[in-house]
């Protein structure tokens, strides 16, 4: 896979997502889950479907080499259908379900 091809989104979520593992203890069973808002609907699916490729594809090499510490990656989809206030309104109940 070659970096350039890849949007600085989906290059920033797998290292934020490898650090915040190392601080976080888990059960080696419970998957590492990451919420990810992208348009994946509307008129910037063409973008938001390519990331979404691109992560999965990420998910799939951290997963077959052990996962992170033992853990398995998941990303969680979430479709802002190229809306901002949709989008901020996920990321919202994102911030607020990791508060609890």
């Amino acid at each position: 896979m070659k970096t350039g091809s890849l949007s600085p989104r989906v290059l920033a979520a797998v290292p934020l997502a490898l650090g915040a593992a190392a601080s976080s203890p888990a059960r080696a069973a419970d998957p590492y889950q990451i919420n990810v808002v992208l348009p994946l609907s509307g008129s910037g699916a063409f973008l938001g479907e390519g990331e979404k490729k691109a992560l999965e594809l990420a998910e799939k090499s951290v997963n077959d080499g052990g996962g992170i510490k033992g853990q398995p990656l998941q990303f969680i989809f979430q479709d802002d259908q190229s809306n901002p206030q949709v989008g901020v309104q996920l990321a919202s109940g994102v911030v607020a379900k990791s508060r609890r």
